[in-house]
């Protein structure tokens, strides 16, 4: 089966892929689908699994290692990226 993708979705698709944070766009398809279908994760496993990821982030911060959210900053920084006057 093919199926087309905006280009947006598919930069996200290819991003996450390259990240690590998925294993093929196959992979993807298929966790959607088992969560569509009521196979994904429990709560009670969500929940863990956010623990999992934010654990050390909240680690960071206790240790003054975090670094403060400036969205103006953030989005000069985009426009910036994108040739974009701001």
């Amino acid at each position: 089966m093919q199926t087309t993708l905006s280009p947006t979705t598919q930069q996200r698709l290819s991003d996450a892929v390259a990240s690590g944070r998925i294993q093929s766009a196959d992979a993807l398809v298929s966790d959607a689908l088992d969560a569509l279908n009521g196979e994904g994760l429990t709560e009670a496993a969500a929940i863990e699994r956010l623990r999992m990821e934010l654990g050390p982030r909240f680690a960071e911060a206790d240790a003054g290692l975090a670094v403060p959210f400036d969205v103006e900053s953030i989005k000069a920084e985009a426009r910036a990226a994108a040739g974009i006057a701001g």
